[in-house]
């Protein structure tokens, strides 16, 4: 099965907001005032190490670009995401969704999974990996106007069994409301215009879609493998 995404992602303008933007952390972390309460300093602690883990995943994506990019494990890329992903999660959990300092924590947590995303697809278009990729773009505002934070909360659960059940299907999600020049590039890409919102293999589908709906999302895109 191809797993080509249709319209390609433009890998200098994502690679140049991660980037910058990493820098911008560097820099507030290092010259950043004490944090003072024990949640800001455990704050602070895990934002140090999702900086590590994105500088470390920018610097193998480099250092295979000039050789193969198939000698990189998918499995251990897949793994640090869903370890990163896991911390994110308890980070929510302790402070809350909406706290300030965890919406700070995602914007590293995003530029992650962007990197992720375009290291795997270069590696499918190279590796004949044919994984499929699903796009899921979220909101946790319930008075959103693009949607409500509950379909969001169902959407997930959905694409969590549908993950399960089909083996090589790779999903990403990003919350629509942190603000970083590389998730609004690839918002734009898409012409993001509500939530929840999936892109299938580049193919955009706006609006909630329970189990079946995504069983007949994939059959549909199997036709054009």
């Amino acid at each position: 099965m191809e797993a080509k995404l249709e319209r390609r992602i433009s890998k200098t303008k994502y690679l140049a907001a991660i980037a910058v933007t990493a820098l911008i952390f560097i820099a507030g972390f290092a010259g950043g005032s004490a944090l003072a309460s024990l949640k800001l300093e455990e704050y602070k602690n895990s934002q140090q190490n999702m900086l590590f883990d994105l500088m470390g995943l920018d610097l193998k994506g480099q250092l295979v670009e000039g050789s193969d990019i198939c000698t990189l494990s998918l499995d251990e890329l897949w793994q640090e995401k869903v370890r990163m992903g896991v911390e994110m999660d308890a980070l929510e959990t302790r402070l809350g969704k909406n706290d300030p300092e965890v919406l700070r924590q995602k914007e590293l947590y995003t530029l992650i999974e962007i990197k992720t995303l375009l290291l795997l697809e270069e590696m499918n278009n190279k590796c004949d990996l044919n994984h499929t990729i699903v796009l899921f773009f979220y909101t946790n505002q319930k008075n959103d106007p693009l949607g409500g934070w509950q379909q969001c909360e169902d959407q997930g659960y959905a694409l969590t069994t549908f993950g399960k059940k089909h083996t090589g299907t790779d999903v990403f999600a990003f919350d629509i409301n942190i603000d970083n020049p590389a998730l609004g590039a690839l918002k734009s890409e898409y012409n993001l215009s509500k939530v929840p919102f999936l892109v299938y293999d580049g193919k955009p589908y706006p609006g909630f879609k329970d189990e079946n709906a995504l069983e007949l999302i994939r059959i549909a895109n199997e036709k054009y493998d």
